[in-house]
């Protein structure tokens, strides 16, 4: 009978491959796990873009971020993108100085030009300079007025001196005319009585002393002082003692005055003292009464 008890069987072959002996150690969870693990990070990866802005009144970003002491992140001058800097208008400071020169004439022309020039060409070059000509052109303006006055006062003078009758080889006036104080010179006589004005005419009545007259220069003198007037009080004094003096060393005669006749002047103003260098005062005789004759024998 044939023995029942039978031999073990081998075990079953197994259906996984064989461990790779030089496969890298595995980080990953135990053999048999089938949850997979995190994906590993890669350092040298660039980083991943945020979500696009949906904005759509976001201000773009500059291309070049502030630098120390700058604002708005504007790059340093020099470079693509930075503000320009205004030069100054050599036309302006021209205007500007020659302005303030302006007293030399023609120069108050010469800034007006200039500064015309500096303020047209600013609207197709801007540069800086627009105060600087604005004054230079005042300043000029200012000027040229002054010239103008001055030229007037001028003018008026020279016809002063040029009006008034003809006068005779000896200097004495040939017939009865207008003048102007300018005219006027030692032993000339006039019908106005000059001592109860007291300021001097513009205009007067000159006629040759052998005529009724009420007035006569006996003297003019000069008073002593620079370019600066004295002050009214100082010139008043200075003509009063000159005219005393003359009236006393010429030897007048004063047999033929009337007997309310006193003597008087009239001395330069400080306007005439200071543009037209006028330093002489007027002696004179006046009375209210006419009478004919000279006070100067001869």
């Amino acid at each position: 009978m044939p023995d029942a008890t039978e031999e073990p069987s081998a075990a079953a072959p197994s259906t996984q491959p064989p461990a790779d002996p030089f496969a890298a150690p595995t980080t990953g969870p135990a053999t048999g796990d089938t949850t997979a693990g995190p994906a590993p990070t890669d350092p040298f990866a660039p980083p991943a873009a945020g979500p696009a802005s949906t904005n759509p009144f976001a201000v773009p970003t500059p291309g070049y971020g502030p630098l120390p002491g700058q604002a708005h992140g504007w790059p340093p001058p020099g470079l693509p993108g930075a503000p320009v800097a205004r030069s100054w208008s050599g036309f302006a400071i021209t205007s500007f100085v020659l302005g303030l020169l302006g007293f030399l004439f023609p120069l108050p022309l010469v800034s007006a030009g200039f500064g015309i020039a500096a303020v047209r060409r600013r609207k197709r070059q801007p540069r800086r300079g627009l105060g600087l000509a604005v004054t230079g052109l005042v300043c000029s303006a200012g000027w040229l007025l002054v010239t103008v006055a001055v030229v007037l006062l001028l003018v008026l003078a020279a016809q002063d001196l040029k009006s008034g009758p003809e006068r005779t080889v000896d200097g004495r006036p040939k017939s009865a005319g207008q003048a102007g104080p300018w005219y006027l010179r030692q032993g000339d006589c006039m019908t106005e009585d000059l001592g109860v004005l007291a300021e001097e005419p513009n205009k007067v009545t000159v006629v040759p002393c052998e005529q009724p007259h009420r007035t006569q220069v006996f003297a003019v003198v000069t008073i002593p002082g620079g370019t600066t007037h004295p002050g009214d009080a100082a010139t008043m004094a200075a003509a009063d003692r000159l005219c005393t003096a003359r009236e006393k060393q010429d030897g007048l005669d004063l047999s033929g005055l009337p007997q309310d006749a006193s003597t008087s002047f009239h001395y330069p103003s400080p306007a005439g003292w200071l543009v037209l260098r006028d330093h002489q005062a007027q002696c004179f005789y006046a009375s209210a009464a006419l009478w004919t004759g000279s006070v100067r024998p001869g």
